[in-house]
């Protein structure tokens, strides 16, 4: 054998030498990596979606239309977190948010079940900040706007995610 490969496998043994406490300590200083929040969220889709225009229309007025529609759903995506906030059925909104933005297509489902932090995107984290209950402000991305209800929240127990930990440390070890 090779010393590169004697020295690689010293490393690897010695970085999965990983004791309990190490993985009670590194889950301890990292709760909030395994909480999970029960979430619910209205997708508005940034623009609305015209039907087929029988005159071609010039660039300006394609140009006009596509920002008029961006703004309706701007202002419907506003529209809809207030009536989220009233106690009105996510579900309900969710699909009036696809009517509005005139797409013929079955909207996403509401239920996005127990969500961690990471899983969200970057600037959709804050949401894991909301208590039972709170409804989120309109989130912006690319592709349209979000809305979110944050349900029972709770921390997964350590022994649920003791091997994803123990990969965990093996990895940085690793490194």
């Amino acid at each position: 054998l090779s010393h590169t490969t004697l020295f690689r496998s010293a490393v690897q043994e010695k970085a999965g030498q990983i004791s309990d406490q190490d993985i009670e300590d590194y889950y301890h200083n990292h709760t909030a990596d395994y909480e999970e929040a029960d979430l619910q969220r209205i997708f508005i889709p940034r623009s609305q979606t015209f039907p087929a225009s029988k005159i071609k229309l010039s660039a300006g007025a394609e140009e006009k239309r596509r920002k008029d529609g961006e703004e309706v759903m701007r202002k419907e995506a506003d529209k809809l977190r207030a009536r989220a906030l009233a106690g009105e059925d996510f579900a309900k909104l969710q699909e009036e948010a696809f009517t509005v933005a005139g797409l013929k297509t079955k909207p996403p489902s509401i239920k996005m079940g127990d969500v961690r932090r990471n899983s969200l995107p970057p600037a959709h984290a804050s949401v894991m900040d909301l208590k039972t209950g709170e409804i989120s402000p309109v989130l912006s991305d690319p592709s349209g706007y979000y809305t979110y209800k944050a349900g029972a929240k709770e921390v997964e127990p350590l022994d649920k995610v003791k091997e994803e930990i123990r990969g965990t440390l093996r990895t940085q070890r690793m490194q």
